[in-house]
């Protein structure tokens, strides 16, 4: 159905209204308490308030927003009828979906902010604060906050503009009348008029949010405000007589010490000092072995129909029961599996190698590269990363190798951005300098200065991508965009379960449970190999 006597712009203006309410109630809710745990978590590391904060975010990017709205919709609504489940009538209605909207958002802030601030804690420049006397607070607010917030800062452009203009999963779960919905329904319907011009506004507000995000770094922080200022890193000033090259020490050399280890070894043997962490890879690596093996070895199909087993529950026929139409679930979950993590894991690493390439080249050259560089990515940063997914599927059709690439032409952009940041505060560093005085080659100084000082950055951004593309997926697939049938995804699965939410909860908390403890090993494997890597812990016990 097209909407017919109706411009572009009517329909705009009828509908962003609500994603815009919902949206600005959403980012209030996150990004205050995403700040406010991060914050807590990192001034309280290895306590129980720490503990608590990295739960709540550990669990926010665990679950999907459409698992979340659908939780929320059954607990609070059809079990305990606290709250209206649909429709957008006044506050009340509101509640829900702003929760369900900003969870995930509010996990990724706080992950994002106790992660910098712990970077930031161990700077040199916070000791010497402490050493001349000056307020816990002061410290907090003036060094370790300003600092830490602008990696926060760089993921807010993207991230309030998708949520203002319209949350797709959300407004077709609580039956919002906002531009999701229609945008939606023109994709799905070819209405490329409407396509077109909601493209282009989403475009608009992307580009502005980008824009105040530049802005706000010359307000935040304080390195840019310095240079602003006229004058120079630490690191440009440092010239040869800074430094003293002290020659060898035969006599040290030859004295017995313990074994060296490689970086990598180092990282490995930390690693398996964290049983959470391992336990994650154990679990992850378990899916993947039922993933491969029991669509193999199942004497059911996962496109086999019984109609006479409809809607069964959990029994020793069928271990996770039949769906609406009599297939296997059991079956169908670890074909889904196989197919939800080969899409996160291929996406989520290209994105990362593509966007740390970019962003290191950028960041550390400088300059015309980094001027060519950072247009470009200005340009494809004008168009939403989940509608250019859209329209890519659009023209290339559903299947896996079209989602990967789909994920991929835009992907990279957002670690490109991050990478870069970081890359252009550490070559200011003290240990840079020294490195080119001494001769060291610019590619060996990326390779073994920069790179690992960044690499628990990348994990941790790594780790998010991977829960980002399933959700992807899941998105793609409930708008009808993802896997061609009979082919199946924890997303399809997902989707098919939330149509018998009220009958049949199981048919979605099945696949809801594997998805979340899928994103939830993920999430504590990251944080394990974020320590692990973290060169200031090498050589520790």
């Amino acid at each position: 159905m097209k909407y017919t006597n109706q411009s572009v712009n009517k329909i705009i203006t009828q509908t962003f209204p609500y994603s815009f309410d919902l949206g600005i109630r959403a980012l209030a809710f996150a990004i205050s308490f995403g700040l406010v745990f991060g914050i807590l978590a990192a001034l309280h590391r290895g306590k129980k308030l720490d503990y608590v904060c990295v739960v709540i975010a550990i669990l926010g990017t665990s679950i999907p927003d459409f698992i979340m709205g659908a939780i929320l919709q059954y607990l609070f609504g059809i079990k305990w009828g606290l709250l209206p489940v649909a429709q957008y009538l006044g506050f009340r209605y509101t509640i829900l979906p702003s929760i369900g909207i900003g969870f995930y958002t509010l996990a990724m802030v706080s992950r994002l902010m106790r992660a910098s601030m712990l970077e930031v804690v161990q700077q040199d420049y916070i000791k010497t604060a402490k050493s001349k006397g000056i307020s816990k607070m002061k410290i907090i607010y003036k060094h370790q906050i300003r600092n830490a917030i602008t990696p926060v800062v760089t993921v807010l452009g993207p991230i309030v503009a998708s949520v203002l203009c319209g949350t797709f999963v959300i407004e077709s779960i609580f039956a919002i009348p906002g531009m999701g919905k229609y945008y939606v329904e023109s994709v799905q319907n070819l209405d490329y008029s409407l396509v077109l011009g909601m493209t282009v506004f989403f475009g608009f507000f992307l580009i502005l949010a980008n824009l105040i995000v530049d802005i706000l770094y010359g307000i935040i922080d304080p390195q840019y405000a310095y240079r602003k200022a006229g004058d120079h890193m630490v690191g440009e000033q440092r010239t040869n007589d800074d430094f003293v090259i002290i020659g060898k020490n035969l006599k040290r050399m030859e004295s017995i010490s313990r074994p060296s280890l490689s970086y990598w070894k180092d990282a490995w043997r930390r690693l398996t000092k964290n049983k959470i962490a391992i336990l994650s890879l154990v679990l992850i690596f378990i899916y993947i072995l039922l993933a491969v093996f029991v669509p193999i070895f199942s004497k059911y199909g996962y496109a086999d129909v019984d109609s006479g087993k409809m809607n069964q529950f959990l029994s020793t026929e069928h271990w996770f029961g039949t769906d609406s139409i009599g297939r296997d679930l059991w079956v169908r979950v670890w074909r889904g599996a196989r197919v939800s993590l080969s899409i996160g894991f291929i996406a989520a690493i290209l994105n990362a190698v593509l966007g740390a390439f970019v962003g290191g080249i950028s960041g550390y050259y400088g300059g015309k590269i980094d001027m060519v560089i950072m247009r470009i990515i200005d340009v494809l940063y004008g168009i939403p990363a989940l509608i250019v997914t859209i329209l890519v599927m659009v023209v290339l059709g559903s299947g896996i190798n079209s989602l990967i690439i789909a994920m991929v032409i835009v992907g990279w952009i957002g670690t490109a951005r991050f990478v870069r940041g970081e890359v252009m505060r550490l070559k200011g560093q003290d240990f840079v300098a020294a490195a080119k005085i001494l001769g060291v080659g610019n590619f060996r100084i990326i390779i073994k200065h920069v790179l690992p000082n960044i690499m628990g950055l990348i994990i941790t951004n790594l780790m998010m991508a991977v829960p980002n593309a399933i959700f992807r997926e899941a998105f793609l697939s409930y708008i009808g965009l993802g896997i061609a049938p009979p082919e199946c995804s924890w997303g399809i699965l997902a989707k098919e379960g939330a149509k018998m939410l009220r009958i049949y909860p199981h048919e979605l908390f099945i696949p809801a449970f594997f998805i979340c403890t899928t994103m939830l090993a993920m999430n504590l494997l990251g944080d394990g190999l974020r320590d692990a890597l973290d060169p200031k812990l090498r050589g520790s016990e």
